[in-house]
């Protein structure tokens, strides 16, 4: 990994642990966009936050032209992980097992697996919330959703989506073959669009 791969991930990793203020759906408050063609390929659309009764979760949905087998590795396995998502590795896969969370200051912690189903479901701590990883078979590859759930929106909500939304793109480039370095460029661009999300998401909800 270079320096300035390196610096971004130690940034997503206190973006990560900033993890402040954060289950069953009561209503749907909040749009996504559609996805848009682009090079012959379909963009992945933003996130959909949903208020729920325990606070609010934020859904993503990316179909993979990839078995769901391969994309379970990429979740689970430590030579594969790091490249996508730098700052996990996986300690203890099992529930009640544990993956480490690199600060990459040289200081690292625990989060908890609070749910495991061996190539279906991957779930663990998130500050004072959670994340949760499934993964369906479909014939043209399979279907990954990455949930996150917290009590509640604050300044760091959109960081933390904005950072998963673009570590699913640098996923989707690994399972192709191609290894990249954090785009700094894309995050910026989508944080910006999770603020507007996220602050929407504030005045429909009242807050």
């Amino acid at each position: 990994m270079n320096r300035a791969h390196q610096e971004t991930a130690g940034e997503i990793g206190r973006l990560h642990a900033a993890f402040s203020e954060r289950t069953r759906p009561c209503h749907t408050a909040l749009m996504h966009l559609n996805n848009k063609i682009g090079n012959g390929e379909i963009q992945p659309m933003l996130a959909v936050i949903e208020k729920v009764e325990e606070g609010y979760l934020a859904r993503f949905d990316r179909v993979f032209h990839h078995s769901a087998a391969n994309v379970w590795a990429a979740l689970t396995e430590n030579d594969r992980l790091p490249k996508w998502m730098p700052n996990l590795r996986v300690k203890d896969l099992r529930k009640g097992g544990s993956i480490t969370f690199d600060m990459m200051d040289g200081t690292n912690f625990d989060l908890t697996i609070t749910n495991f189903l061996q190539h279906s479901v991957l779930e663990f701590t998130w500050g004072d919330g959670r994340v949760r990883f499934e993964v369906y078979p479909k014939p043209e590859g399979c279907l990954l959703v990455l949930k996150e759930f917290f009590p509640a929106l604050n300044d760091h909500t959109a960081k933390d989506l904005s950072g998963w939304h673009v570590c699913l793109d640098v996923l989707n480039a690994l399972l192709n073959g191609r290894e990249m370095d954090f785009p700094r460029g894309d995050w910026e661009k989508w944080h910006e669009k999770y603020a507007g999300l996220v602050d929407r998401m504030k005045r429909e909800s009242g807050r």
